[in-house]
């Protein structure tokens, strides 16, 4: 969405990409990379909005994995309890 509304906003480095311009798989290549901590090679946040969104994505990320680990965690009962 933040592309859409600043054409400019992400920077595709052109040693790792045959494209300028990014598509649909290169959002969710960066979204899966931010998410896991990973980090998308290739792909930079150039304005404050495309900045501050992909903290916030991986701040959420991050917090997804440890509500789901502390779920199943929980759901765990020894079987003599």
């Amino acid at each position: 969405m933040v592309a859409l509304l600043q054409p400019h906003a992400f920077y595709l480095d052109p040693s790792a990409n045959v494209h300028t311009v990014p598509d649909r798989l290169d959002f969710i290549y960066y979204s899966f990379g931010t998410m896991t901590s990973l980090g998308a090679s290739g792909i930079t946040p150039v304005s404050a909005e495309a900045r501050s969104i992909s903290v916030i994505e991986a701040i959420v990320g991050v917090l997804y994995l440890a509500v789901l680990i502390s779920r199943l965690v929980g759901a765990y009962r020894h079987p003599t309890e």
